[in-house]
């Protein structure tokens, strides 16, 4: 699952330029919560929608005060290196590439 501070269209329209069509399967945007990142409420939602607990969710995004957020609540979380060549330090561990995350065993 994907969530975004979005509008749906634009989160499909992402969806389609980023190749996710076929890895993530549910996309929630923050315009169909009526919350924004790094609020709960999206997080939460995205949870439920899953149905699975916290623990069970791993969080990826650039945006580390929503990183916080989610590792708050008890998911695991990972950085997700935009730019390769200038990596942010942060406290998450770092991800450079979603074939590194997607990777089938």
């Amino acid at each position: 699952m994907a969530v975004a501070n979005q509008p749906r269209q634009w989160g499909e329209r992402l969806q389609r330029m980023a190749q996710l069509e076929d890895t993530a399967l549910l996309w929630l945007t923050s315009s169909e919560v009526g919350s924004v990142l790094p609020k709960p409420p999206l997080l939460e939602a995205a949870r439920r929608k899953m149905s699975i607990e916290a623990h069970d969710c791993l969080y990826l995004s650039c945006v580390s005060a929503s990183l916080d957020t989610a590792k708050h609540i008890g998911m695991a979380t990972a950085y997700f290196a935009v730019d390769t060549k200038n990596i942010k330090e942060t406290k998450h561990p770092t991800v450079t590439s979603f074939a590194n995350v997607f990777k089938k065993p």
